[in-house]
C-alpha cells in the first residue's frame, strides 16, 4: 500500500497511519470473510473516498426500522463469522494433524504402548541425554481423550 500511496520516499510516515487503518478496518480477513471494523460496530467504515458518494443522499433513515434492521444484520453477521471461525479453525487443525503426523486412531484395551513423559526430561540434570519415552506400557482401559496404562515388568532374562 505504502509503495502505491507515497511519491517521494521521505513521505511514508505521513501515509502510514491511514494505511494501517484500511488494511486493518477495510479489508476483509480470511478468517472471518468480514473486516474488524464490521463485525466489532456492525456496519462499514466510512472513509474518505466513500464521501462523494453519500452526499446529496436523497434517502431519510426511520430510526425504529433501522435499529431492527442493524440487530438483524448484527445476528446474520455473527452467525456467519462464526461458521467461517469454525471452518477455519477446522482446516487449521487439519493442517497442524498433518504435518505433526498425528495419529488419530485411539490405542485399543490391550495394546502394547510406549508413554512419552517429557517432565523427566526436563527435570534431568542432562536433558539431551534423557530417553523421554517409558515403557511398555499395557493399555488397561480407554476413553475419549486419555487411556489407563500400566507398566509391564520385563522378568525374563537373557543369558549370553
Amino acid at each position: 500500500m505504502l509503495r502505491k500511496k507515497a511519491h517521494a520516499t521521505t513521505e511514508w510516515d505521513k501515509i502510514l497511519p491511514a494505511c494501517v487503518f484500511a488494511y486493518n478496518n477495510t479489508t476483509a480477513h480470511e478468517s472471518t470473510g468480514e473486516s474488524p471494523f464490521f463485525i466489532l460496530h456492525r456496519f462499514d467504515t466510512h472513509v474518505p473516498w466513500d464521501a462523494a458518494e453519500s452526499e446529496g443522499s436523497k434517502y431519510a433513515v426511520d430510526i425504529d426500522s433501522y435499529v431492527q434492521e442493524l440487530a438483524i444484520a448484527t445476528q446474520i453477521a455473527r452467525q456467519y463469522a462464526q461458521e467461517v471461525n469454525k471452518k477455519m479453525r477446522n482446516r487449521m487443525k487439519s493442517v497442524y494433524d498433518h504435518d505433526k503426523r498425528v495419529c488419530v486412531e485411539p490405542s485399543k484395551v490391550g495394546e502394547r504402548v510406549y508413554m512419552m513423559i517429557p517432565s523427566e526430561k526436563q527435570s534431568s540434570r542432562d536433558p539431551k541425554l534423557v530417553n523421554p519415552w517409558e515403557g511398555p506400557s499395557r493399555v488397561l482401559e480407554t476413553s475419549d481423550n486419555s487411556a489407563i496404562v500400566t507398566l509391564i515388568k520385563l522378568t525374563k532374562t537373557k543369558s549370553l
